[in-house]
């Protein structure tokens, strides 16, 4: 029987420091929610002196918490740029998706296989593979670029859906948690946001 566990301890890595900055800028700046969704309920947090909106949910499926045991998962997520008043472009976006702890090293998959070319195209969209390694992958959005949003409408932008199947090496534990994390960048009319989610096991 697998047992599925959520964010040991969900929610964004945000930087304070980040957000005092946004704060002071969001006169001028576009809204820019990041968001990662997977099929389980999302719990969402908001900051609404920055406009700035994170929804993270997400699984991990371990068959045992015992070594040889299969570990499984899933990446996927959006950007989304939200205008008021007059309309701005997506100028760019890159995504970065990683695996920690105690698992044997994989490559992270697209479409069920490893990648093995430059690009990749996911919702009619292509994006440059910038790095490629065992646990890890990096993704930057190349055509169309930029990507215009309408006065008083929002855009959204599909990251590509990662997965990953690898083994436990160890007995995972507190101390040692099989880690998945993805982290986003957006820029859009010179602003910059980077938010990342990530996923445990155990919780």
């Amino acid at each position: 029987m697998s047992n599925e566990e959520t964010f040991g301890a969900e929610g964004s890595e945000s930087n304070p420091g980040r957000r005092r900055v946004l704060k002071a800028a969001a006169w001028s700046a576009p809204v820019i929610a990041l968001a990662v969704a997977t099929p389980m309920a999302a719990a969402s947090i908001t900051n609404t002196q920055t406009g700035l909106t994170i929804a993270n949910a997400g699984n991990i499926a371990i068959a045992s918490n015992t070594i040889g045991a299969a570990v499984t998962g899933t990446f996927s997520g959006s950007a989304t740029v939200a205008n008021v008043g007059i309309g701005w472009n997506l100028d760019g976006a890159t995504v970065t998706y990683e695996l920690s702890g105690p698992i044997v090293a994989t490559s992270l998959l697209f479409n069920n296989a490893p990648i093995t070319a430059s690009t990749i195209t996911s919702n009619g969209r292509v994006w440059a593979v910038l790095a490629n390694e065992a646990n890890y992958l990096e993704l930057a959005l190349l055509s169309p670029l930029p990507i215009a949003v309408p006065a008083d409408g929002a855009t959204q932008v599909p990251f590509p859906t990662i997965t990953y199947a690898t083994t436990l090496t160890s007995v995972a534990s507190r101390a040692n948690r099989v880690r998945a994390e993805s982290t986003g960048t957006v820029t859009s009319n010179g602003a910059s946001l980077q938010d990342g989610n990530f996923k445990l096991f155990p919780a």
